[in-house]
């Protein structure tokens, strides 16, 4: 299934012609840029092996192209690193908790092209629960740890705009760098995505001594990104998604996919999940060295 989402496409017939695809195949790995620094995104376990949900993605895309999840190479970006470093080409594919905006997709800002929604995601704030702060009208005037590079301060300040309260903002080029000064208690309160919030605060010594206020200040639209100038690499970054999405509604999964497969064959109403097959076949041929 995974394997079939580029629909049968590759970078060298059928009128298609991808350089960034061309390139994968050359040096055998898929290039990726993840945070390294979000538990439950991406980050490094003990034995030195990346986890989370973003480097699932990488390893799906790496199976689908190079035919093994284990032929990826990640490397960490910052907040303001990611999008130069993917269009200079230091990267293949941003798979790094990134909001989709209008200004990051068009070609006048940073010309990305964006793969399917994977995450829903919301910008938060945390505060100790020692500060009796219980709502974002508790932060006027005080100092709020941010991520540079992140959409996270728009959101906030338009949400104490809204409050009539402004606040001190203090950026930091990391993640690590934000929640160490916050817990340093440089900061009153520490604002990011939601979901990043509820993953660091598992990480700290004592986890319930800090609250997620309850205000949900953006929407905020997760997806891994392309460089827009190679169509072709992002329409099969697209469908490699869409298979997954495909493939989690079916039950598929690496244990089972075997026996889901013989299934389809034995079965006349399962042409489509045939068809997947062949197309993954295929698309094994002509990405072939």
């Amino acid at each position: 299934m995974l394997l079939a989402a580029c629909g049968c496409a590759n970078d060298s017939g059928g009128g298609v012609s991808s350089v960034r695809m061309a390139a994968i195949r050359s040096h055998g790995q898929l290039i990726c840029g993840v945070d390294g620094q979000v538990s439950g995104f991406s980050s490094v376990a003990a034995d030195g092996r990346y986890q989370g949900f973003d480097v699932d993605v990488c390893r799906a895309v790496a199976a689908a192209l190079l035919g093994s999840g284990n032929k990826v190479d990640f490397r960490n970006v910052t907040a303001t690193q990611r999008f130069p470093a993917v269009a200079s080409g230091e990267i293949d594919l941003l798979s790094r908790n990134s909001t989709v905006t209008l200004g990051r997709d068009a070609p006048g800002g940073n010309a990305m092209s964006f793969a399917p929604v994977v995450f829903h995601d919301g910008a938060g704030v945390m505060v100790p629960l020692a500060s009796g702060i219980t709502s974002l009208a508790g932060l006027g005037g005080k100092p709020i740890c941010l991520l540079s590079g992140a959409t996270t301060e728009q959101a906030l300040t338009d949400g104490l705009r809204r409050l009539n309260r402004r606040y001190v903002p203090l950026k930091f080029s990391t993640i690590d760098e934000m929640f160490g000064a916050y817990q340093q208690g440089r900061c009153a309160a520490v604002s990011i995505d939601r979901s990043a919030l509820a993953a660091q605060r598992t990480t700290f010594a004592v986890p319930a001594a800090h609250l997620i206020l309850p205000e949900v200040l953006s929407k905020e639209p997760l997806a891994p990104a392309t460089i827009e100038s190679d169509p072709a690499w992002a329409d099969a970054v697209r469908w490699i998604v869409y298979a997954l999405f495909e493939a989690e509604e079916q039950g598929i999964t690496q244990a089972n996919v075997a026996a889901k497969l013989a299934e389809a064959k034995a079965n006349p109403k399962l042409a489509e999940r045939r068809q997947s097959d062949q197309c993954r076949r295929q698309l094994r041929r002509d990405l072939s060295p």
